[in-house]
């Protein structure tokens, strides 16, 4: 089934694009004829919420990295000055969640491409606000458009160009953190032994902080006691299980003396 999202109006045209409205918001501008924008939850084809098979094949050991917060890390490699796109992957669900974008080249629409000012009217209009009332953040939220965050720069020279102390747009987050994190309180099943999926075991395993990423392998491992976990990265599914045997060996203190006849000693401690 086909759904018809409608773009923005421009000179009398109308553009039309056939695919699913997840993760589609269109805003409503009424004061200038009812003219339509819309954002679109989308950074280079890749789309917030998309599995990780969308982009598996963009990632690489050198671009991509496991963080401490569960996270898989891909950097496609655009930046405003030492600022760098990321975007990130929940290990448990294998979708993009957060996207963090700073690209010179990309904007989400004509009104907030980068480097614009930002008045009182675009504040207003996407009901922008600081987390914090009076709160010195670096980005706006919205009250209307809870997964779409801006980015600011305060013209205090953190970007080189810009030492007037206005406020412009520097970039953009589209996030379903909110929408998409897991607490988790115990694991699907009481046998670890015999899980299926990364996600019947996925609490201990977390807990554990033994969780790795093999980018060039495409699997996730984890420890359990002496078990070792290895999930396939895109379905998550387990691939094996192996026993870990721990070997335990006396630390001896060797003491090497040399005579001059050339014979020496050894004597363990």
């Amino acid at each position: 089934m086909s759904y018809i999202q409608i773009g923005t109006v421009d000179r009398g045209k109308i553009k039309i694009i056939f695919g699913s409205p997840e993760n589609y918001k269109t805003l409503f501008d009424t004061k200038e004829g009812a003219k339509l924008k819309s954002i679109k939850y989308e950074y280079k084809g890749i789309k917030l919420c998309d599995p990780i098979e969308k982009i598996i094949d963009l990632l690489t050991p050198e671009n991509t990295k496991f963080d401490k917060f569960n996270y898989l890390e891909y950097k496609p490699g655009t930046a405003i000055e030492d600022i760098e796109t990321r975007i990130f992957i929940y290990l448990y669900t294998g979708k993009i969640i957060f996207m963090k974008i700073f690209d010179e080249e990309f904007f989400v629409n004509d009104e907030l491409k980068i480097w614009n000012e930002i008045t009182e009217e675009i504040i207003k209009k996407y009901k922008f606000y600081f987390e914090e009332e009076d709160a010195d953040e670096d980005y706006y939220l919205s009250k209307k458009y809870k997964e779409f965050v801006l980015c600011v720069d305060f013209g205090n020279g953190r970007i080189k160009k810009y030492t007037d102390f206005k406020q412009r747009i520097l970039g953009y987050n589209f996030d379903d953190q909110n929408n998409s994190l897991r607490n988790f309180f115990k694991d699907e099943i009481d046998d670890y032994l015999k899980c299926k999926n990364l996600k019947e075991i996925y609490y201990s395993l977390e807990k554990s902080r033994t969780l790795d990423v093999d980018i060039l392998k495409r699997e996730v491992t984890g420890q359990l006691d002496d078990y070792k976990f290895t999930f396939d990265l895109l379905t998550r599914n387990i691939k094996n299980i192996d026993k870990i045997w721990v070997y335990k060996f006396l630390k001896f203190k060797i003491i090497v003396v040399v005579k001059d006849s050339g014979y020496f000693f050894l004597y363990r401690i």
